[in-house]
């Protein structure tokens, strides 16, 4: 349990790592090791403004559209500014004479979700504001969610693709384990990372795995078959995300929910990125079991839009005890609790920001 004096200094320690990794217009993730605008980072972020400075919130978001492009495509990554920190970067996007201001693939849309939140919020103390932010933002919002379905669901099945495990989110996935597998790795040139330098190699990505995303990157799927037609087996913490949109029939919430509980049963807090009782499960390696708090904050809400206030609540509770035992870190041991990945994380504080103003919760689903 937090109690409310820890709760004061979490608060503002939130607010502090905001204000670090504030450039201006928009958030970077971590300094040194994220240096520039990243696409669905953009949105729980904008959700910690709002408690904060509203204002800067939807300053967050209109930088990230500033980068939509004319397709309404909107980039995982926008390079705003140059840095050395960070691979892939722009020269590798474009080329060393012509870089890229961003990358060629996007990530997922919580933007609207946001942009929803952001409106209503602003809509109680000034309607006029809040109208002129949402008649900007809303054909720009409907874009980028037309740009999905044309450009990604080409057979009108309902369900978009991806083409890089990147563009997920969830980077090392189990559940991009067969596929990446299903490819050999390319001619690709020579490349030095630069995550390793910032975080404990056993905590990233392996090599083989970087080979595989940097081939994706230099010949994207030319010559794979992706329409296998074959469902993967993998258990992530991504298939509860249906309660937060809002898809899920009840029996289907039923299920997840008691899916959701046996996961529970094998960590201290909850939610690990994969089944802790799997074999692919490692608490420490990025997206392959580790708890992070984004997905944690939406399958939160998710729950309660289902009826099961008790159990998302034990996630909220979870959740915030975590950051206060090991701070404000990209993510978490789920066996422990202890911290890993980048410090000073923007999403983490943002969204203990978030979990402090209920509002933000409620009108999240």
């Amino acid at each position: 349990m937090v109690n409310l004096a820890s709760k004061q200094t979490l608060r503002e320690d939130s607010i502090n790592v905001l204000k670090q990794n504030d450039y201006g217009t928009y958030t970077v993730p971590a300094l040194g090791l994220y240096p520039f605008q990243w696409n669905w980072d953009t949105g729980f972020v904008a959700a910690g403004w709002a408690v904060y400075d509203v204002d800067r919130a939807w300053t967050e978001i209109e930088t990230l559209f500033a980068g939509q492009w004319a397709d309404g495509m909107i980039p995982s990554i926008l390079f705003w500014k140059p840095s050395d920190t960070y691979f892939p970067g722009p020269e590798i996007w474009g080329t060393k004479e012509n870089p890229s201001n961003s990358t060629g693939i996007s990530q997922p849309p919580i933007a609207a979700v946001i942009v929803r939140y952001l409106y209503e919020y602003t809509a109680k103390n000034n309607p006029q504001l809040a109208r002129e932010k949402i008649s900007t933002l809303f054909p720009k919002l409907l874009a980028y969610h037309r740009w999905w379905y044309k450009a990604r669901d080409p057979l009108n099945t309902g369900l978009v693709a991806i083409l890089h495990p990147w563009e997920s989110g969830m980077d090392n996935s189990p559940a991009w384990d067969d596929a990446l597998k299903a490819f050999p790795v390319g001619d690709i040139p020579p490349y030095e990372r630069q995550d390793t330098k910032h975080v404990n190699a056993s905590m990233r990505p392996s090599k083989d795995t970087y080979d595989h995303y940097l081939s994706l990157l230099y010949r994207p799927f030319s010559c794979e078959n992706q329409l296998t037609g074959k469902l993967v087996n993998a258990r992530i913490s991504g298939a509860f995300l249906p309660l937060f949109a809002g898809v899920a029939t009840e029996e289907q919430a039923a299920v997840l929910a008691s899916t959701l509980q046996h996961w529970l049963d094998g960590v201290k807090y909850g939610v690990p990125s994969a089944d802790p009782f799997e074999p692919q499960f490692d608490p420490i390696k990025y997206w392959s079991g580790p708890l992070w708090i984004n997905i944690n904050w939406m399958i939160s809400s998710g729950l309660r839009h289902y009826g099961y206030d008790e159990l998302g609540e034990r996630i909220e509770r979870e959740s915030l005890s975590v950051i206060q035992e090991s701070g404000m870190r990209e993510y978490f041991n789920p066996i422990n609790g202890e911290g890993a990945g980048g410090e000073s994380f923007s999403w983490t504080a943002a969204l203990y920001l978030a979990w402090l103003d209920d509002s933000v919760l409620q009108h999240a689903t």
